[in-house]
This record gives structure tokens, sequence and C-alpha cells, in this order.
């Protein structure tokens, strides 16, 4: 049986390696030369080497890719991003790679090649037709330019137009999507979408916090990448006077989520309320000793200021407007919540900062196929044991078409 597998992340490699060994041809698509888990953000924040997930090797890791990659690690420990790439993905893209299972190809859509409602299958009957699926290829990185007898002999006008992008089509009897999907969005608005005036001050904003020189910061963002950038400000947090503000549409920040690296960001999150608490104590101390004193003495000395907290939430807003006054070196957000995210009450704010940086990436996953078609598979973002389990219920179902080779 011949089986393609779209998308990107640990998950779609696991499933390659999976029925590779259970004896599927496997063909893994993917727009990338390398499938990677870390990601551009990560490396960005310089994140890989300090960076701990969530869970134990033996949460986030298979038996089948254990074995592959040749893990030596003790199990019960919990790895860094780093350790997790190098250690296991790593081995596990080569070993697909040396298989020649891995084809660089952008897909364009998925498709049975013939067909239609008026065909009348149902159920497994529907798998008597092939799906096909049509990748755009780059001409550019055809193995025939790197022939010499080929570039000498072929016409020139000939070359110019097999070097063209185009559209090829491959036939397959299953196919396995994995919705662990990411793409780069850097707008301030719903959905990354432009806030009002935003354009005008493009220029001004920045998705690289090294020269960031400010002390007040503003995240538009959720979920993991917001949680990242967050994770790379831990040192920055602690110098006196600086502060986050994170802007999410998410109602509850960072509850249920089951992040590659939601350990390190608990006890982040866990030490910046423990600093918080600790300023109020002490401002408090400090005030209720100023009040104590003599109106004289008063006079001499400075009223305690009241602390700020290191970061501060505004769940359940969407950015509408960002606007920067030409006698002042802050931005000015305005962002709101509607009734229907907040018991039937709106809410509009504004925030001045010195910086903004936008994290909203994440792509809502779209599937190339409609769930429940025979032989289409999804996969979710599942790592580990639970992935396992899921590749096992895959390949039963796989069985009730095909004899394993």
């Amino acid at each position: 049986m011949k089986c393609a597998l779209i998308g990107q992340g640990l998950n779609l490699i696991e499933a390659a390696l999976y029925l590779h060994l259970e004896g599927a041809q496997v063909t893994v698509f993917s727009p990338h030369s390398e499938i990677d888990l870390v990601g551009p953000r990560a490396r960005q924040l310089g994140l890989e080497s300090t960076l701990k997930l969530h869970a134990r090797w033996s949460d986030l890791t298979t038996s089948h890719g254990r074995k592959l990659a040749g893990l030596t690690k003790d199990l019960n420990q919990i790895p860094s991003l780093g350790e997790f790439e190098e250690n296991y993905l790593k081995p596990l893209h080569a070993y697909l790679m040396q298989e020649n299972l891995f084809r660089k190809a952008e897909v364009a859509r998925v498709q049975k090649r013939f067909l239609t409602s008026f065909d009348g299958l149902t159920g497994a009957d529907r798998m008597k037709d092939l799906f096909r699926v049509v990748t755009i290829e780059d001409g550019e990185e055809s193995d025939l330019f790197s022939d010499p007898e080929f570039v000498e002999k072929v016409d020139l006008s000939v070359r110019t137009e097999l070097k063209r992008s185009h559209e090829l089509f491959h036939d397959f009897d299953l196919v396995i999507e994995s919705l662990d999907a990411f793409g780069v969005q850097t707008g301030l608005g719903v959905e990354g979408s432009l806030a009002l005036n935003e354009k005008f001050h493009q220029e001004k904003l920045t998705n690289n916090l090294s020269d960031f020189t400010g002390k007040t910061l503003a995240i538009i963002g959720s979920e993991e990448t917001a949680a990242m950038t967050l994770l790379s400000l831990k040192e920055w947090l602690n110098r006196p006077g600086h502060q986050v503000s994170l802007i999410t549409a998410e109602q509850n920040a960072f509850v249920n989520q089951n992040f590659l690296f939601s350990h390190a960001l608990k006890e982040f999150l866990n030490e910046l309320l423990a600093k918080w608490q600790k300023s109020c104590e002490t401002f408090s101390q400090n005030l209720r000793e100023w009040r104590e004193l003599s109106d004289e003495d008063k006079k001499r000395m400075v009223k305690p200021s009241e602390p700020f907290p290191p970061l501060v939430l505004y769940e359940g807003f969407t950015v509408t407007a960002v606007d920067r006054l030409s006698d002042q070196d802050k931005f000015f957000l305005t962002f709101e919540t509607p009734e229907f995210r907040n018991h039937g009450k709106e809410i509009l704010k504004t925030l001045a900062v010195d910086q903004i940086i936008s994290v909203q990436d994440r792509v809502l996953p779209k599937a190339i196929m409609p769930a429940g078609e025979p032989g289409y598979y999804q996969l979710s973002r599942t790592y580990g044991p639970n992935l396992e389990l899921l590749l096992q219920e895959i390949f039963n179902d796989i069985c009730q078409f095909f004899q394993k080779a």
C-alpha cells in the first residue's frame, strides 16, 4: 500500500517511520528541506538549549522512535528543547532521509482521481479510487540542471521553461495529514490582520528583542509562541522597572495547554507571582513604617512607591488600533473585548508601551480532505505513548482495506 504523509511536525515523522516499519510505501511531503520541531521563533529567541519541555522522555517519545534514534537517556528525565532535537528528532529525520521517504514539495491539493457524488460509492467502496496528491514543484531544484550534458545539449529557452514552477500529481492508496502546522502572521489585529493605523508604524515595530532597550513591552498573541517569548524575557524581567503586558484573545491564557514546554512556563509564572507577592509585602511593610513617622519625618522621607507587577495579562482582548505620538517615544495600543466574550459587557482599554511584538503566528489547521473519508486520517498534536496508540488505531483501520506486508 502506498501512503502519503502531508504537513510538518514530530508526529508526522513518527507516523512515517511507524508505517514504513510496518511495510507501507511511504512518501512524506513537506515544503521545507527539514521538519523543524524547534521552530524559527525559538531559534530567534535562543531558547533551544535552555527551554525545558513539559514531560519526561518516556512521555514524549515512542518505543519505535527510541529504538531507531538509539536513545540512551534516562526516560524519567525532562529534556530541554535542544536535547530533544539533537538526541531524538534529528536521528529520526536522518533515518527518514536515508530511507528516501522524504519529498520536498508544497502540496496544492488532495482529491480523489475520478470519484464524484454521482458514482454513489460509500464506505470502503470509496477505496476503489486512489487519492491524487497534487504538488507544486520548483523547477530550479530539478536534478536535470546538475547534469552538464543536459545543460549543454538542451536549448536555453527549454531550460528556462523547465525552471518554472509547475504542478505534478502522485497517486496513493492512503493519505495521513498532520495538523500540527504553523505559519507566519505579523499583524496585531484579529488572527494576525493589521490593526487600525498599524501599517503606518510597522517600520518601528519589531520581532527581534535582542536590540530592545526600553522598560515596557506589549506582547500580542497567544499559545505556544507567546509562551516562548515570555520565557525568553526571563532575565530581562528581573531588571528593576521592567514590565510585560500580554494581550491575548484567549479568555484563560495558558490554561489547559499541552505545550512541549508548559512545565518551564508554569515554573516561570510561579516565579513571577512569588516576586510580585514579595514586592507587595515589602511595600506594605515600608508604607506602614512611613505612616508611623511624625509629620516632620514624613516631609524628609519619600513615601514608598507602590510596585507594579512584572507581568500583566489582558485576557479576552483584541488589539484594534496602534498609534504613536510625534512628541512621545511610545506606542499607544487600543484593545477591546466584545460582549460575547465578556458576559454581555464591552470593555475598551488603552496602554502606552516602549515596544510591541506580535507573536500571532498560529495558522489554524485546515484539513485538506473531509473528515470521515475512508483512507484519509488526521494526526492531531499528540506525542509519545498517546501518539503510539493513535498510530496503532490508524494502522488497525488501514488493515481493514489492505493486508499487512
